[in-house]
């Protein structure tokens, strides 16, 4: 009888021989999972699938659990039927994330509603995350995070009524938008997106409105840029730039309780084919420190009987 052994003794080419004798074989697999019957859930189809994918996790109903991705690589879970995430535990407010990405790349998580929890969903740890038309409302800190790490948000996508909408920390970039239609952060008790320690934002085709606090929010050496996006009817400004950059291009910012757009400190700003105006504070870009510089700042103003205090650089 011929074992895999034998046949590579007989080989002149061993390097392949020995790299199959040694590594195992990884198959990709799909996997339904029902959250509506007994002893069916996201977390027990995970600890039957090998780490290494490509795999497929294809959901429905009510699941209440708090998903954990660790140190997994190529996975996607589609909700079907309008399948839900929910907080296993809503009396206790800080115990769980409802869905939780560490150390795991190529994972996509598309077409969930998700509830409750600390997080919705958190994305960490040098974690690469795709997300597509999800609706994440009830987390009790933020609806969404990323921290070191990156990845995308698209399609119909509404961040609404958490503490905050979405914050990325510690050099995490995110390319959030919608081809289609738009997407929605509204309603916020705090901020609608906060940026910082030099984290990167690509915000196209998108609505931050009625939040309680600013509508975005990038600190700490991070930068933003948006493009057809509007942001209106926050508590607080519209925009605030602290020691952070930013680009508008056909942008619309009005209707804010504080300034339209606050340029702080060390923060610079552009404006391109866009209109700050009627922002309740009186001054619709307000350059707040002897360090901010803009570019477009006067025009955006001035064709709509806005006001400045910037004078913008040559």
């Amino acid at each position: 009888m011929r074992t895999a052994a034998g046949v590579c003794r007989r080989m002149s080419v061993l390097l392949p021989c020995a790299m199959l004798l040694l590594s195992p074989i990884s198959y990709g697999r799909d996997v339904t999972v029902d959250c509506g019957k007994e002893n069916q859930s996201i977390g027990a189809a995970l600890a039957k699938l090998p780490a290494q994918g490509p795999h497929t996790i294809w959901v429905s109903g009510e699941c209440h659990e708090s998903v954990v991705i660790e140190r997994r690589d190529d996975l996607t879970i589609v909700g079907v039927d309008g399948a839900s995430i929910h907080d296993p535990t809503p009396e206790n407010l800080h115990d769980n994330y409802v869905v939780y990405f560490f150390e795991s790349t190529r994972i996509r998580l598309e077409n969930f509603k998700i509830f409750g929890g600390i997080n919705g969903v958190v994305c960490t740890f040098f974690s690469s995350c795709d997300l597509k038309d999800l609706e994440v409302t009830g987390a009790s800190a933020e609806g969404i995070a990323f921290s070191r790490s990156g990845g995308s948000i698209e399609g119909n996508t509404v961040i609404s009524d958490n503490g905050s909408g979405m914050t990325l920390y510690s050099q995490s970039i995110v390319n959030m938008y919608n081809v289609q239609g738009r997407v929605s952060i509204h309603d916020n008790l705090n901020w609608g997106l906060r940026l910082q320690d030099n984290s990167v934002l690509l915000l196209t085709s998108a609505d931050v409105t009625d939040n309680g606090g600013t509508g975005i929010f990038a600190d700490l050496g991070a930068e933003f840029r948006l493009n057809n996006v509007s942001v209106t009817g926050n508590t607080g400004d519209g925009v605030w730039l602290r020691s952070g950059i930013g680009q508008f291009a056909g942008v619309t910012i009005a209707s804010n309780y504080g300034d339209g757009v606050r340029v702080g400190q060390l923060s610079f700003a552009r404006f391109i084919g866009s209109t700050v105006k009627d922002n309740s504070s009186g001054t619709d870009i307000n350059c707040a420190s002897g360090t901010a510089a803009t570019i477009g700042a006067i025009q955006a103003v001035g064709d709509v009987d806005g006001t400045t205090n910037c004078t913008d650089a040559p």
